[in-house]
């Protein structure tokens, strides 16, 4: 009697083993069929790169790269519009919406050619404007992450009456993500470090740079 119920037991613990196993088995492969599915969804939806890094990326956050740094070109050409073409007539407006794109450094940069004349120069003589735009086969980007820095090359023609002056001035800079503030920094990006060496231009040389522009935005058409 004892013999039969020891057996009896132990076909109990085994047929409830059994079980367990068959269970865990049944969610085992449930949840990789599952997992699978999931996988296979994804890679539908993402294509994959390798970077020059060798790491593999979604093609969907390279474009959110690519978006950012249209935003940071963008700003770049929005700090250009304000700090390099203006007149006498929209100097001041210009001068203060500056600041707002511009950290520490960069506005001391900008208040010190301040003090030496560079804005008041369009006041004290009648008629100066200064047309300025970025020389896009300059364009370089050292850093697809925030803080983004970056450099280019800036094209100047200065028109005083019938007399044009031309000047390239290549300007780095970094720039750091902040939050949005419309209309004073509409792409949320501060300049925080900025440099810049102008030199003059001989027509010829600024013809070439404008031509050069020019085959450029015809390709990227």
């Amino acid at each position: 009697m004892k013999i039969e119920e020891n057996i009896y037991t132990m076909f109990k613990k085994n047929n409830l083993i059994v079980w367990l196993l068959i269970g865990l088995t049944t969610v085992v492969v449930i949840s990789s069929f599952a997992f699978c599915f999931y996988v296979y969804k994804h890679s539908q939806q993402n294509l994959f790169a390798i970077t020059e890094n060798g790491i593999l990326v979604p093609l969907e956050k390279l474009d959110d790269k690519k978006d950012k740094l249209k935003q940071v070109k963008s700003n770049v050409d929005y700090m250009v519009s304000l700090y390099y073409d203006i007149d006498g007539f929209t100097m001041k407006e210009k001068k203060e919406k500056l600041f707002w794109l511009l950290g520490k450094q960069p506005t001391e940069v900008v208040k010190d050619r301040d003090k030496k004349g560079y804005f008041n120069t369009f006041l004290s003589i009648n008629g100066l404007t200064q047309h300025a735009l970025i020389d896009q086969s300059s364009w370089k980007v050292y850093s697809v992450d925030d803080p983004y820095k970056v450099s280019f090359n800036v094209v100047i023609v200065r028109i005083n009456d019938d007399s044009k002056t031309y000047y390239t001035s290549e300007v780095i800079a970094t720039l750091k993500e902040v939050n949005r503030n419309y209309p004073f920094n509409p792409y949320g990006l501060l300049i925080t470090n900025l440099s810049e060496n102008l030199t003059q231009l001989d027509e010829a040389g600024f013809k070439e740079t404008m031509r050069n522009n020019l085959i450029e935005n015809n390709q990227n058409d």
